[in-house]
């Protein structure tokens, strides 16, 4: 949301949301944007954002009732109201929801957010020594909300590689497939200030010592305190004087652009006042060629006696003896009369356009003297933005080697601060939590079986090949497909099974009324159509095509059998039918054709 421009949002339909159209228009922005809604520390920083402010999003729970959540696009807590809100509210929201899991108690956004998919207050098993953890929003959202680089990936769309987080992420699983998470675990009997004096205890002095021995090379916490204060003072005043000089450095640049514009006007008006005059002297010319021709009319009836008094204009006979009688008697009065007049018009026309022609050759010469006396100004305004700049340069320059400084003096004070709060964890280790007794990480043999003929009827209705055979090996907790680990296939199968892990997992949870959140985004799940024989050299090796085929059957099924709701990110449109049961939404990256994008202004 903004405060002065048009809001950039999208609506989701209940069952699949197709988003397509060109790279660089936004589509992985929409994932991110999600994914900060739901708990993310950051937002994906594009250009388009700085212009706005905070971000919206409205879900609806299983009974109907409607939440909107605002949050800060530089983080920090929620903002919750009931109900459906395009805006954001005025008044105070009905309940604040900190950011991390954990913090105001159960006011919290994981806490809301596991709250309505029936998982508060769900624990999940975190090491080997058995220890648990309450489970977080950010352990569904990966498992929902699959990017492109995740959706090609070797790694298994359970884990994220870490070792220090494998053992969690596997009993997330296993709680979704299985429907119970590790609350119930039984501590045994351990002494906790046993087991601190033996492990952590040990571990902690090992650390404080390191950081002891790192901070007596950084000099006395007081002394860099004072020198921090001072650097702050300089750095303070610098950019005060830094402010002023951009600021006559934007005042100068805003006059050079008024010359600049009015010295344009005035070359207009040189260009369109030279048209003028030259297309006046063509007229010019055409009324001096009349009055030559009138001037030899006149001559010429003089010499031939046409304007003799007894004689009649048109035949030359006398007046009163016409033979022919098909003509008035015309009297020379008339012809010398109109030549006259004729004469007379058209020199006063002529007279009129030399003045008018007189009047545009003075304003030419006045917008050259403007045009001229522009070109000096600018001439002049160049010359000050010279002195601005380099007035700045050397500012600039001083106020980046003090932030750099101020930059180690901060962590060097970071090392005392790291001191002070492990010691601090030291002397409260005797509240420890109790180990608990070892339980399985994995899911059943009976629920990961069933979970991969979910999958496997997933493949089927996308029409993959090699789908009749899908196994769910424990030893990498991904899938096998026709007897050849999702891993070892090209990026384009890698992503159209991981989409079909996703999408199996939600069904599998939905259909046994099992906990989940009910909603999955997948971003570029297929890749294009090449036919066979189709040579390109940007195409990677290891890029192995999905057909139309499936693309189509994918959309299709996603449309009328996914028990969940979907939103599908991806550079190519949809088959058309799907358009009658799905919301399709194309981004053109075209100003004024359709929509360009997420952000509705075209960069």
């Amino acid at each position: 949301m903004g405060s002065r421009i048009p809001a950039a949002s999208l609506d989701f339909d209940d069952r699949l949301t197709v988003i397509h159209g060109a790279s660089d228009t936004g589509k992985s922005f929409v994932l991110s944007a999600l994914d900060y809604m739901l708990g993310a520390q950051s937002i994906k920083r594009v250009a388009e954002l700085e212009q706005y402010s905070s971000a919206l999003l409205t879900l609806t729970d299983s009974g109907g009732q409607s939440y909107t959540l605002s949050r800060g696009l530089e983080g920090g807590n929620f903002s919750l109201w009931f109900g459906s809100h395009e805006t954001v509210p005025s008044g105070y929201p009905d309940r604040i929801l900190a950011e991390r899991h954990g913090q105001r108690g159960a006011d919290n956004i994981s806490a809301f957010y596991l709250d309505l998919v029936g998982l508060s207050g769900a624990q999940v098993r975190r090491n080997s020594r058995n220890q648990t953890r309450a489970l977080s929003v950010r352990d569904l959202a990966r498992i929902s909300l699959v990017d492109e680089t995740e959706m090609q990936a070797e790694q298994s769309p359970v884990l994220t590689g870490q070792y220090v987080t494998s053992t969690a992420e596997k009993s997330v699983f296993k709680m979704l497939l299985d429907g119970d998470d590790d609350s119930a675990l039984v501590a045994p009997s351990t002494d906790p200030d046993e087991r601190a004096t033996r492990g952590q205890v040990e571990l902690l002095n090992s650390i404080i010592e390191d950081l002891r021995q790192a901070a007596e090379g950084v000099g006395d916490q007081g002394q860099l305190v004072a020198q921090l204060e001072r650097l702050n003072s300089v750095i303070e005043q610098d950019s005060s004087d830094m402010s002023a000089a951009l600021a006559r450095r934007d005042e100068l640049v805003s006059q050079r652009q008024a010359v600049s514009q009015r010295m344009s006007f005035e070359q207009d008006r040189v260009s369109e006042a030279d048209a003028l005059i030259a297309r006046f002297g063509l007229l010019l010319a055409q009324y001096d060629s009349d009055l030559e021709r009138l001037e030899l009319l006149d001559e010429t009836g003089a010499l031939l006696g046409l304007f003799r008094e007894d004689f009649c204009v048109v035949c030359g006979s006398e007046l009163g003896g016409h033979q022919d009688q098909d003509h008035q008697e015309e009297q020379p009065e008339g012809l010398a009369e109109a030549v006259s007049a004729e004469r007379r018009k058209t020199m006063l026309l002529r007279s009129d356009l030399v003045s008018t022609m007189n009047d545009l050759g003075e304003q030419r010469e006045r917008s050259i003297a403007a045009v001229t006396a522009a070109e000096r100004e600018i001439g002049e305004l160049a010359a000050q933005l010279a002195e601005t700049e380099a007035e700045l340069s050397p500012t600039a320059v001083d106020v980046r080697l003090l932030v750099d400084e101020r930059s180690q003096v901060e962590h060097a004070l970071g090392l005392y601060d790291q001191i002070a709060t492990l010691e601090s964890r030291l002397a409260a280790l005797g509240d420890g939590r109790q180990a608990k007794v070892v339980a399985t990480v994995g899911p059943s043999n009976r629920s990961a079986r069933e979970f991969a003929d979910e999958v496997r009827d997933v493949l089927r209705a996308w029409q993959v090949p090699e789908a009749e055979h899908v196994l769910f090996d424990f030893s990498t907790y991904d899938l096998v497909v026709g007897d050849r680990a999702r891993a070892s296939r090209g990026k384009g199968v890698r992503a159209i099974l991981h989409a079909a892990f996703t999408v199996g997992l939600a069904n599998y949870c939905l259909r046994r009324d099992l906990p989940h959140p009910g909603v999955i985004v997948l971003d570029s799940p297929l890749v294009t159509y090449r036919p066979p024989g189709y040579v390109n050299e940007t195409v990677s090796a290891d890029d192995e095509p999905v057909s139309a085929s499936v693309a189509d059957a994918f959309y299709r099924w996603l449309a009328q059998s996914f028990e969940g709701q979907a939103i599908v990110l991806e550079n190519t449109a949809p088959p058309r039918d799907v358009a009658d049961r799905a919301q399709v939404v194309e981004f053109t990256k075209v100003a004024d054709a359709g929509r360009y994008g997420f952000f509705p202004v075209a960069p």
